[in-house]
C-alpha cells in the first residue's frame, strides 16, 4: 500500500527496474498503463475500461461503473489471483473495493471458492473464525 506522497517515488523505482530488461517503458505515467497480454507492450489503461452496462434489475449498491481506477483494480486483482497470491485489498471507503472484488469472483469460475463476510470495528477473531468454519461444514 502506498501513501500517495510515495508514488513518484515508487514509479522511479519501478521504472529503472523495468528498464534493466525492457526499453520501451513509458517516461512517465506508469500508474496509467498495463502490459498488454497479447502485445507484450504497455497500454494505456484508459483503452481498455470497458463500456458500461445498465441493468435495470442490478441492486444499486452492486453497480459499478468501469473506469480507469476500477480497470486498474481488476487487471490487478486478476492477474494476482490467476498467479496464485493471495490479495488484500484496502483504500478508502466508497471506491468499490467490495463491489469490484465480488464481479470478478462472480466471473472467476470453478477455480475460486467464495464466501462474503462484513466486518467491522467489533469483528473479533472469534466471529472470522466461527464464520469460516461453518462455511466449511
Amino acid at each position: 500500500n502506498l501513501h500517495e506522497s510515495s508514488r513518484s517515488v515508487f514509479e522511479h523505482h519501478l521504472r529503472d527496474s523495468l528498464l534493466t530488461f525492457y526499453p520501451e517503458v513509458p517516461s512517465k505515467g506508469l500508474y496509467t498503463v498495463a502490459v498488454s497480454d497479447a502485445g507484450a507492450n504497455f497500454v494505456p489503461v484508459a483503452s481498455l475500461v470497458p463500456e458500461f452496462q445498465f441493468d435495470i434489475d442490478e441492486p444499486f449498491f452492486n453497480i459499478l461503473v468501469p473506469t480507469t481506477e476500477t480497470t486498474i483494480q481488476r487487471i490487478l486483482v486478476e492477474n494476482l489471483m490467476h498467479g496464485g497470491f493471495h490479495v488484500l485489498f484496502s483504500g478508502e471507503t466508497g471506491v468499490g473495493k467490495s463491489v469490484g472484488i465480488q464481479q470478478f469472483l462472480n466471473t472467476a469460475g470453478e477455480g475460486f471458492a467464495t464466501a462474503g463476510a462484513n466486518f467491522s470495528a467489533q469483528t473479533s477473531s472469534a466471529n472470522v473464525v466461527e464464520f469460516l468454519e461453518n462455511r466449511l461444514e
